[in-house]
């Protein structure tokens, strides 16, 4: 994906969408029956409906009945943001537990039901980090075939202040606070903003090897605060595991190609951020 241009990108995350989503819908949902794919696998429908199936003494399919005989693509909505300090030079970034070395990104989560955008965004921030937003802005928005996820890139005000959690789920490794300048150094580097195969290996490697004992223990209650102190001292057993060949980083970033990348990139440049008299909150 990363060598692709937005065209073919765009081709690739449709059909990888559609082949993925045919794979994993093989039996209808409303009676168990095998299912087959209609409309060059824009549509499923179950096999039980065709004209010439032999249902024998069965009941007739649920799907039968109204509209519902078809079932659709999935689209899984996904938030991810940025938080921004009262100052407007700060970002809120965090470590999540499959990426490898020392990556930090923007926080995302699923969209539940019932839940609007917002709400959402809201609601990861502060289980991810133990950080309450407020003036939650859109941004813009990412399909992301792995397998039907669209991201919807958001940026909100938080008080950079307040003690950073990552007990309450357990989802972030580490979440921190970065200035405007380490921000540019890191995206001034190619090195800053680059994953290697051996990356992309670990990463998958992570991914599939996520399991209950990889979840830190919630037995204390604690709020965990984050300092420059605790933030070098959770870096250096990381920065051990770096290649000889980075450049003296001490973090890397998203792509730019990903909304992650993006969303960060956009701040550091400074287009986007929030008007001056919404710098206090009580003005909200």
């Amino acid at each position: 994906m990363s060598i692709l241009d937005a065209f073919t990108a765009a081709i690739f995350a449709l059909a990888r969408s559609l082949v993925d989503w045919n794979q994993r819908n093989k039996f209808c949902a409303g009676c168990g029956s095998p299912t087959y794919s209609m409309w060059g696998g824009w549509k499923i429908a179950c096999r039980s409906i065709l004209p010439w199936a032999d249902n024998g003494n069965k009941k007739p399919c649920p799907t039968v009945k109204g509209l519902h005989n078809f079932t659709h693509p999935r689209t899984d909505a996904v938030v991810i943001m940025i938080a921004i300090d009262e100052t407007g030079d700060k970002v809120l970034l965090g470590r999540g537990r499959t990426f490898p070395g020392i990556y930090y990104s923007a926080l995302a989560g699923f969209i539940e039901p019932g839940e609007s955008f917002e709400d959402a965004v809201a609601r990861e921030m502060w289980e991810e980090a133990g950080v309450s937003v407020w003036n939650i802005k859109y941004h813009s928005g990412q399909p992301w075939p792995y397998p039907a996820n669209l991201m919807v890139g958001f940026y909100a005000r938080a008080d950079s202040s307040k003690p950073i959690r990552t007990d309450l789920d357990n989802e972030l490794v580490d979440a921190r606070w970065f200035t405007r300048q380490e921000i540019l150094a890191n995206l001034n580097d190619k090195s800053g903003t680059t994953f290697s195969k051996p990356d992309y290996k670990k990463l998958a490697e992570n991914t599939e090897g996520r399991g209950s004992n990889t979840v830190k223990s919630t037995s204390d209650p604690t709020p965990q605060a984050s300092t420059p102190t605790d933030a070098a001292r959770t870096l250096q057993p990381i920065l051990a595991e770096r290649r000889p060949s980075w450049n003296e980083l001490p973090f890397q970033l998203p792509p730019v190609i990903s909304i992650a990348g993006v969303l960060i990139r956009d701040w550091a440049e400074r287009k986007i951020g929030f008007p001056f008299e919404d710098t206090v909150r009580g003005n909200l």
